[in-house]
């Protein structure tokens, strides 16, 4: 939460050209069934933040948010396209701040949070599994992400290290943390069986082109040292934001270009951005603090105010 005065819009699950689901503050799902031009606002029952969405079709999804006592974890879902919301039960003992979850298919799924703490389902949350991670990963996780049902990569850290690890088993075992960069990590998204790219804070980029055996540095371009908290690909292009920035790359990652947004990191609230979700390499939407909803429909080369909770009567909702 970048503000305390406002709910946080942290996270955005993009569907198709219509529909879109975000994670806000106080246990509140947003969702656009017509690009936009209308939002609606749906409680799920929980009134604490909720950090990460994923959708896997129109109809069904997920959100996760953190502990609360004596229940433990947030895990919510849907059937209904966010309408109705129902909460799954946390492994035993299972309290961390969950950061991010996602869904292979509507059987098997990962959420992963603080403390190095992760859980994985096979039957669609029905049941949630404890996962028993490295030792050493004992740092924040912030994006779990599986491009099948097997090979997976989580990306995390602390304030002076971002690791990656990997799973070829559906998220049973995990190797390693991988120490790759000198930041922490926020999101990670695969492009294909070979290649991923992660990034994070203070411009962090890097990307594997050999299923995870190494990772390369990428340069972000000027004016985009900032954290990079979201991460979307569509084919060979990747969209990635935060704070105010927004940068492109259509090379696979290899190559990265600064979009103009307008945004401000001065104003009250600040105007932050916390996640970003291209359904195609012109169209989708950015959302963040403040109630932010931006819509591109050129690829990112030009942005609109879909909704800004300050100016919204009713409505000033951080998006998460």
């Amino acid at each position: 939460s970048h503000n305390t005065n406002a709910f946080n819009l942290n996270a955005v699950s993009g569907v198709d050209a219509n529909t879109a689901f975000t994670a806000a503050g106080l246990g509140v799902i947003l969702k656009t069934s017509n690009a936009g031009a209308n939002w609606h606002a749906y409680p799920t029952g929980v009134s604490v933040d909720l950090n990460s969405i994923h959708f896997i079709n129109a109809t069904r999804g997920w959100a996760v948010g953190p502990n609360t006592s004596p229940l433990g974890s947030v895990f919510l879902t849907t059937s209904d396209g966010g309408i109705n919301w129902t909460r799954q039960a946390a492994p035993a003992s299972f309290t961390p701040t969950l950061n991010s979850v996602f869904f292979s298919d509507a059987n098997n799924g990962w959420a992963v949070g603080t403390s190095g703490r992760c859980a994985r389902t096979i039957n669609g949350g029905s049941t949630w599994i404890s996962v028993a991670m490295p030792a050493t990963a004992t740092f924040t996780l912030y994006s779990v992400q599986f491009r099948d049902a097997n090979n997976g990569y989580i990306v995390g850290g602390t304030t002076s290290a971002g690791y990656v690890m990997k799973s070829t088993n559906g998220g049973q075992t995990w190797s390693a943390p991988d120490q790759i960069a000198a930041l922490p990590l926020f999101d990670v998204k695969n492009l294909d069986a070979t290649t991923a790219v992660t990034v994070g804070n203070n411009g962090t980029i890097y990307r594997t082109s050999d299923n995870g055996a190494s990772w390369d540095v990428r340069t972000a371009p000027p004016g985009a040292l900032r954290p990079l908290r979201g991460l979307s690909v569509v084919g060979n292009t990747l969209f990635a934001a935060g704070d105010t920035v927004v940068i492109v790359s259509t090379n696979g990652g290899v190559n990265w270009t600064r979009r103009t947004t307008n945004l401000s990191n001065t104003t009250f609230p600040a105007q932050l951005l916390n996640d970003i979700a291209m359904f195609s390499a012109t169209e989708g939407w950015a959302i963040g603090d403040g109630g932010i909803i931006y819509r591109t429909t050129d690829g990112g080369g030009s942005w609109s105010f879909q909704l800004r909770g300050i100016n919204e009567s009713g409505f000033n909702v951080d998006i998460n």
